[in-house]
């Protein structure tokens, strides 16, 4: 920290850029955990400027001394008592918490456990953390950090996590309407609500995109799948979801043309996709079927009613002959599927990035003006306050 501040003179010519690297090893997070939260003490990671947000980003990420790091160290702790195995390796809860040697005697005479007052120290884990073998030791704290990622993002839902000022993500927005909602009676400042459409970039997947990606991702074997509805996405392994109470759930990604950020789900919520190559089979072989069936009703509708001038025969024979033409036709389009099933996959997945929007358009409700005298009053009614930076030009 005292390097920073020498290195940054008044009338300098260049500001000075600054790179923190660490190597991958689990433990060596401390280190950045410990900055991160001096930087915050400091004020620099409050996002009052806008350049100092990708960096405020980046520490927030592993700025583990927080209420929400000490709860997830609780959690962590928790679920080691309870003897767990941690993905990644073959170790139970017990085992990991030996080597890191924090058990103690329990009080009263009981086994070994992690004394209350120690479940919430971060930075005790942490340095211990470094004392495990690295394959063991990046897999503790990849387990851990899943579960504070799990206990932030329930922070955020709750709306009790404060991430300071945000800039509103948009490519174009519409103010719709400037109102005045409140007047102060001493001073006359007034508080406005703006209701304001905002137009979002969508993160479509070209089919160049979708081959960089499966390029990149062939250790998670990638597979594109395919709903009831006809629509493709992209399904990849991944590591299993940790709740914030510490329990796993076997996992995959799923990446859509419509959206490239990919989702983490749990693999028993996918039951309802299956493989392309594996549905073209099913549905050539049903066509099949529908086929045979078709032609066996048009076959004997013809042969009752060939020689039958009444109208309601003529429209058996209609419709057993419209029959036949739409199994043929579903027919060749299964075998088509089924004869190449890559381009089937491809196609479908180029019709819906064309179809897809470019933009998505994002209602928020801004509060504007002398909005102090408001605050607890709406933070109490909503749950959560989000401030944002915001700059209107006059027209």
């Amino acid at each position: 920290m005292q390097m920073m501040g020498r290195t940054h003179r008044s009338n300098e010519a260049h500001q000075p850029e600054y790179k923190m690297l660490t190597s991958d090893l689990g433990g060596e997070k401390r280190f950045t955990s410990t900055l991160a939260k001096r930087m915050g003490s400091l004020g620099a990671l409050s996002k009052g400027q806008s350049n100092a947000n990708a960096g405020a980003d980046m520490m927030e990420k592993v700025n583990f001394e927080s209420d929400q790091g000490r709860q997830a160290t609780t959690s962590f702790y928790n679920a080691m008592l309870r003897d767990v195995k941690v993905p990644g390796t073959k170790l139970t809860g017990m085992q990991i918490l030996t080597d890191l040697r924090v058990l103690k005697k329990a009080p009263g005479g009981g086994g070994m456990t992690v004394p209350p007052a120690d479940r919430t120290n971060v930075t005790r884990l942490l340095n211990r953390l470094l004392a495990l073998d690295p394959d063991v030791q990046n897999s503790v704290y990849n387990y851990f950090y899943d579960i504070f990622q799990a206990t932030v993002q329930q922070a955020v839902e709750d709306g009790t996590l404060d991430t300071g000022v945000k800039t509103l993500p948009g490519d174009d927005f519409s103010v719709k309407e400037e109102r005045s909602i409140s007047k102060d009676p001493k001073t006359g400042a007034e508080t406005f609500y703006y209701p304001v459409d905002a137009q979002v970039r969508t993160n479509r997947v070209s089919l160049k995109d979708l081959d960089r990606l499966m390029k990149s991702n062939e250790k998670r074997k990638p597979v594109i799948m395919r709903n009831k509805e006809g629509k493709v996405s992209l399904v990849m392994e991944a590591s299993p979801i940790v709740h914030a109470s510490g329990s796993v759930t076997p996992a995959s990604y799923v990446v859509s043309p419509e959206n490239g950020n990919p989702k983490k789900v749990a693999t028993n919520s996918l039951h309802q996709l299956e493989p392309v190559e594996d549905w073209a089979k099913t549905a050539k072989s049903k066509a099949e079927s529908d086929v045979d069936r078709a032609a066996s009703n048009a076959e004997y509708t013809l042969s009752r009613y060939k020689d039958n001038s009444q109208p309601w025969a003529q429209t058996h024979l209609k419709d057993s002959q419209e029959a036949l033409d739409r199994a043929t036709s579903a027919l060749e389009e299964a075998d088509k599927a089924a004869t190449d099933v890559t381009k089937f996959a491809r196609d479908q997945w180029e019709k819906q990035h064309s179809e897809a929007p470019a933009h998505t358009t994002q209602e928020h409700h801004l509060i504007g003006g002398a909005v102090l005298r408001w605050w607890n009053p709406i933070r109490e009614a909503s749950g959560a306050l989000n401030i944002y930076t915001a700059l209107f030009v006059a027209s």
